[in-house]
């Protein structure tokens, strides 16, 4: 029953998004060179594949080219980055003063160890490629009390000669490969127990064809690494009953320190052999067991799980070059930091401001004319919307006035027609009966003007004598019509006649009496 859906769905959007990086790391273990190909994807590291090839009976101590085409062509590995594990790079431990130390930087404490390893290794300072990584209190708190004035720090270093970090990278690059960095062996046989999420206290063996490694890790750090010459031809003669001087005393010194109650990790071209895997398992106290090594592209299984684990070193480099920084500090590298190119080539500067300069007044304008164009164009482009809109506007405000003349004449008719049906007849004949008084005027008056204002009628004209006036006045509101009939003005003109206006009001036509 799957009670969380939905984390399992963003686990596996996140899968989609989240870029996969993949590396490939070598490793030389006698005859056979073993690859492996690792892969990160966000904090996960899974082994994709490991394969391994027969170099032939003679050693070399560098690998050929046909080798590590035929590994490429077998890991379906196309080309890119690549480590190196191998023996010929030496791990040495020393004490330094824990303040230097600390003011220094990566790359300067490597450049200052340069001329501290020659007289662990025998490379002389101006020959030797080194990696370090400071110790830290929590991988020593086993073994001595730390205390903030100690003046001690330890510092692991890796070491191996130039010319020959330059002659692996230069068959790496003939590949199609860019050597990313080089691991001693010392360093890597471990790291493929970081692919366990949980990680408990555990003790690696590596059997080597002359030498062995020992290890044991603690929450993700090497509390003790040592070197100890029991090989598998060494574990095979005390196998065979044989006592090669004080190999069997210093095989029960290292199964001694194995912490309970897991058994002991064998790794290495040794573990790789049944009957060493049961005899140290018979020797050690919590047992023994061969590590188990699972690739995603497993088609069968091998006949014991040992047989994989020689590949753990191959391994266990790609682990630690895409495990973190502070892994890879220990890796071997001729890079050159970023700082100190920038400061070695401090003359460059003026050019490289002047070129940066140029380029940002070129982009500029570019996009200005870029942006000119876009612009023009939709300039145009507008003007071509508002020309098409501009005739449909047209267009409307034609059929508008259109309409309006339509519903003003229509407006017109309406009136028209209310007319003829409110009784057109009777004010007609109202008006008739208005126009019939006023030419009944008294002889010698003369009528100027009539007209309406509001629902009164005025009448303006001239007469002899005021009487007369008053008597057309009189006259008028005999009529049955007339409501009122009064003098609103008179004056006397000055040809001896009189000026007047009668304003009159009427019932109207609907209220005549006759």
């Amino acid at each position: 029953m799957n009670l969380f859906p939905d984390r399992q769905q963003n686990r596996a959007t996140l899968a989609a998004v989240v870029p996969v990086r993949r590396m490939l790391a070598l490793e030389l273990t006698g005859r056979l060179l073993c690859g492996a190909v690792v892969a990160r994807q966000g904090r996960r590291l899974a082994v994709r594949t490991f394969v391994s090839v027969d170099r032939g009976p003679g050693r070399k101590d560098l690998p050929d080219q046909a080798h590590i085409a035929e590994l490429m062509d077998r890991l379906d590995y196309p080309g890119g980055p690549v480590v190196l594990v191998t023996p010929l790079a030496r791990s040495v431990q020393i004490s330094m003063n824990r303040r230097k130390v600390e003011k220094l930087r990566h790359f300067q404490l490597c450049d200052a160890l340069r001329w501290e390893v020659e007289p662990y290794t025998g490379i002389s300072g101006s020959q030797a490629l080194v990696g370090a990584v400071r110790g830290l209190p929590a991988e020593q708190q086993d073994l001595m009390l730390i205390t903030e004035d100690d003046e001690e720090i330890d510092v692991s270093i890796s070491v191996i000669e130039r010319n020959v970090y330059r002659a692996m990278k230069q068959i790496c690059r003939r590949c199609g490969l860019r050597l990313a960095r080089l691991y001693p062996s010392e360093t890597s046989f471990y790291m493929p127990l970081f692919l366990e999420e949980e990680q408990p206290p555990r003790a690696v063996f590596e059997i080597g064809v002359d030498y062995a490694h020992f290890a044991l890790v603690h929450a993700g750090l090497p509390k003790q690494i040592s070197t100890v010459p029991l090989g598998r031809d060494v574990l095979l003669e005390l196998l065979a009953g044989d006592d090669p001087g004080e190999a069997d005393s210093s095989l029960r010194f290292i199964l001694d320190q194995v912490p309970g109650p897991l058994p002991l990790l064998l790794t290495g071209i040794g573990a790789t052999r049944k009957d060493l895997v049961d005899y140290l398992n018979g020797c050690s106290p919590y047992g023994a067991e061969a590590i188990e090594l699972h690739r995603h592209d497993k088609l069968g299984r091998a006949e014991h799980d040992a047989l994989n684990a020689m590949y753990a070193g191959a391994v266990g480099g790609a682990v630690r070059e895409l495990a973190g920084r502070r892994f890879r500090q220990i890796g071997i590298s001729d890079a050159v930091p970023l700082d100190v190119r920038l400061r070695q080539s401090a003359y460059l500067a003026p050019l490289v401001v002047t070129a940066l300069l140029a380029a940002g007044l070129l982009g500029h304008y570019g996009y200005m004319k870029t942006s000119k164009e876009r612009y023009q164009a939709r300039n145009a482009e507008l003007q071509a919307q508002i020309k098409s809109r501009q005739q449909g506007h047209d267009e409307y405000q034609a059929l508008k006035n259109k309409i309006d003349e339509t519903q003003a004449r229509i407006g017109l008719l309406n009136r028209q027609l209310a007319f003829l049906d409110g009784g057109s007849d009777s004010v007609l004949e109202h008006a008739e009966r208005v126009l019939g008084a006023l030419f009944a005027a008294p002889a010698g008056m003369l009528l100027e003007s009539v007209g309406q204002q509001g629902d009164d009628v005025l009448i303006s004209g001239r007469a002899a004598t005021v009487d007369q006036i008053g008597a057309f006045a009189v006259a008028l509101q005999r009529h049955p019509w007339c409501r009122v009939a009064e003098l609103a003005e008179v004056k006397h003109g000055a040809d001896g006649r009189v000026f007047f206006v009668i304003r009159m009001a009427t019932n109207g036509a609907g209220e005549d009496q006759s």
